[in-house]
């Protein structure tokens, strides 16, 4: 097999997919993958899609007053030699405090130039900043671009907006790029351990102490969603995603 087309399968652990080194091409687009690093090595010979810039955050479910990371990254990159990106939020929930360059084009030891841009809090824009590669070669592969520190400052849900992003090769050609919203959610307070609040199996979804049919239901129905105060039993395993690890967890506890 050397063509493999995974689009909107509601994916997240990518790790099994590493092994397919006779791949050529591989499309993972519209999956909810947070953590893209187990086909690093496989994207050397194949060709992975999607590809380009990729927005992520610590988690998607942050909690009033408290201060998370959001990230621009490089993905499945082929002779990137610059790059410049901003993004827009709604100031009226959240305060940028910190902007950090990614160590990506540098990671060879190439000396890099950081165009500092602005942070805007009063119109929620971050605009401005791009790093380019002093010697102008390039670089494959994957990693940090840069990071922004952000403060919760009200309950609500926040949509992070790519603005004027541009992803440049050594011979100053635009590399495609498609670049998706984020949404976080904030909350007063994050939920609490269900090992304080119920003394049952997690598989016992719904709480009502059995394991059957109804849990599953629970878990499809918020399959492929973010995490939020109301769906946080569904993810059953605690990874972060409710995804079909999920409803094999409770299908394999079945009374």
């Amino acid at each position: 097999m050397e063509r493999l087309n995974l689009r909107d399968n509601n994916i997240t652990d990518i790790s099994p997919l590493a092994r397919l080194t006779n791949l050529k091409w591989l499309d993972l687009t519209g999956n909810p993958i947070r953590d893209w690093t187990p086909l690093y090595e496989l994207s050397k010979n194949t060709k992975i899609e999607p590809n380009g810039f990729t927005f992520s955050a610590d988690s998607t479910l942050v909690a009033l007053d408290s201060t998370f990371t959001f990230n621009i990254d490089a993905l499945f990159v082929q002779d990137l030699t610059g790059w410049q990106c901003g993004i827009s939020f709604d100031p009226n929930l959240l305060e940028a405090i910190e902007v950090i360059e990614g160590d990506f084009l540098s990671s060879d030891a190439t000396q890099t130039f950081f165009r500092e841009g602005s942070i805007d809090n009063e119109n929620g824009l971050i605009t401005g900043f791009s790093v380019l590669r002093i010697d102008g070669t390039g670089l494959n592969r994957s990693g940090p671009l840069l990071s922004i520190k952000f403060k919760a400052k009200k309950v609500g849900k926040v949509t992070f907006t790519p603005g004027d992003c541009t992803l440049g090769d050594s011979a100053g050609v635009e590399l495609p790029s498609v670049v998706p919203n984020l949404e976080i959610e904030i909350v007063e307070e994050l939920p609490t351990s269900e090992e304080d609040v119920f003394t049952g199996p997690k598989w016992d979804v719904n709480m009502d102490g059995k394991i059957n049919i109804l849990d599953l239901i629970i878990v499809a129905k918020y399959l492929g969603e973010p995490i939020t105060t109301n769906n946080w039993r569904a993810d059953v395993n605690g990874d972060k995603v409710i995804n079909i690890l999920d409803l094999v967890a409770v299908a394999n506890a079945f009374e």
